[in-house]
């Protein structure tokens, strides 16, 4: 809807269901069965709204949303957006919130004690259009995940496991590069985070170093 030239207002509601059934329990050595039961079902539903203000001085964005899963419960997530072109010049800045429930396997192989994570980003950047046909930006992040699902293998009864841990994460910044022609096009971009400070998983660190996390170079 948009009460006004300069106002957009949207909102939703959507569902979804996950079904899974255990094709035999023949060979139950292969599969986990759902405790005791060959079937499970989870939905989940959410709800959603977004503001948007277009102005000379500033584009703003607005929302939120919330879901609620059937096995693990729900969350609120917000998220504002500012903006602004002004010729070949662009800026953002950003701050939002993500909510992942767990999926069917992790909660089977939890034990029923899997809650949802929890991501939050502040980012910004800065990109300007050199020429017709080149563009450079440069961004800035910083990411934090509450609660992340993990897989780890229980040592006590050495099956598979997931669990939440407590905290993960990183900040950093990327620079892209582009050259445009209708014959072809190219780009060369380079990022770089770091974990320290924000890594509490234990499987994800790498000895000796809190500043990159396992299989994940830190120059890029």
């Amino acid at each position: 809807f948009d009460p006004t030239k300069r106002i957009n207002v949207l909102a939703g509601v959507e569902t979804y269901a996950d079904r899974a059934h255990l094709d035999s329990n023949v060979i139950t050595g292969f599969q986990t069965m759902f405790g005791t039961r060959r079937d499970v079902a989870y939905d989940t539903i959410a709800t959603y709204a977004q503001g948007l203000v277009n102005s000379e001085l500033v584009n703003v964005t607005f929302g939120a949303r919330y879901e609620r899963h059937s096995a693990v419960g729900g969350a609120l997530v917000p998220r504002v957006a500012l903006t602004k072109v002004k010729g070949r010049f662009h800026a953002k800045l950003l701050a939002a919130q993500a909510f992942r429930a767990p999926g069917i396997e992790n909660i089977n192989l939890s034990g029923g004690s899997l809650e949802p994570e929890k991501t939050t980003v502040f980012e910004g950047e800065l990109g300007l259009k050199l020429t017709d046909h080149m563009f450079v930006a440069v961004n800035t992040y910083d990411i934090t995940i509450n609660k992340p699902i993990i897989y780890g293998v229980n040592q006590a009864t050495m099956g598979e496991e997931y669990f939440n841990a407590k905290r993960t994460g990183t900040r950093g910044v990327e620079v892209d590069y582009r050259i445009k022609y209708p014959r072809g096009y190219a780009g060369i971009n380079y990022s770089f985070y770091s974990a320290r400070g924000k890594n509490e998983v234990e499987s994800y660190e790498v000895p000796g170093r809190d500043d990159v996390l396992l299989a994940f170079p830190s120059h890029k």
